[in-house]
């Protein structure tokens, strides 16, 4: 029950109106960035210099250039995220995260997605974020959450009778060559029953988008979320109570692998 490529589609949405020109301005300041908070004052910065028309360093050599910000009637723009904004949920104090961590491209990459992520209300979209280390971005922790509709929905109701819990929860990895590589991403806890949801017995995720052959660096973070949790409905994802532990990073894998030999597909 794994999801080809053939049939798999990606789309996102940004309702911060300005995204474009807002991420041009701040790419100089996430290359150099070694932390998510320069990036957050960068974000901050910018947001000023736009709303308020004073770019710093404009002059006539870049007078000719003109942007359409659109109309006070076409759309209200978002405020930029503050630290405020970002610790909701489960968000830990960004301003901690990320720092000493060498910029390398991957995290530089990783810091802009986590910017975008922290515009975008994530718990209307059924998951919440984080990095799972206070000095490290190579790895991170999402809770995927609010399934209606389906059994796993109703699998969750009893988890939280049972052991106060009713979310999945994931982990993804992320190589230093991300983007151009994809994540490793696994379901945590609970188990889930052989076959269901596009999890592997190792209980890693089991969709073609994730191994070098169906991945492109064009993919975000929020869009994999999306589809994972799609296709864990899809796939009927049901919970396995006989076996009330986590899986482990070696049989996730280890399952990883086995499959994608199956199936064809490079990793």
């Amino acid at each position: 029950m794994c999801k080809d490529q053939s049939s798999f589609s990606v789309e996102t949405s940004d309702e911060f109106l300005l995204d474009n020109f807002f991420l041009e301005n701040i790419e100089d300041a996430v290359s150099e960035a070694t932390a998510v908070e320069e990036v957050l004052c960068a974000i901050s910065d910018t947001y000023k210099d736009i709303t308020s028309g004073n770019e710093e360093g404009d002059n006539s050599a870049n007078e000719d250039e003109e942007y359409d910000y659109g109309s006070d009637e076409d759309f209200k723009a978002e405020p930029p995220p503050t630290k405020d904004r970002a610790t909701k949920d489960d968000w830990r104090d960004v301003a901690e995260i990320g720092g000493g961590h060498g910029a390398t491209a991957g995290n530089k990459r990783l810091m802009t997605d986590l910017a975008k992520i922290m515009r975008t209300d994530t718990t209307g979209l059924g998951f919440s974020l984080e990095p799972k280390n206070e000095d490290s971005m190579d790895r991170w922790v999402c809770k995927l959450f609010n399934f209606e509709d389906c059994a796993l929905a109703q699998d969750l109701v009893q988890l939280k009778e049972r052991k106060d819990i009713d979310f999945v929860e994931l982990e993804l990895q992320f190589k230093s060559d991300y983007p151009f590589s994809p994540p490793f991403i696994r379901v945590v806890y609970p188990r889930f029953k052989f076959h269901t949801g596009h999890v592997t017995i190792g209980g890693s995720i089991c969709m073609e988008l994730l191994t070098n052959s169906g991945w492109t660096p064009t993919n975000d973070i929020e869009s994999i979320l999306i589809q994972i949790r799609s296709e864990m409905i899809a796939g009927d994802a049901r919970i396995e109570f006989r076996h009330d532990y986590p899986y482990d990073e070696a049989e996730a894998r280890s399952a990883f692998t086995r499959v994608a030999s199956q199936h064809g597909w490079s990793i």
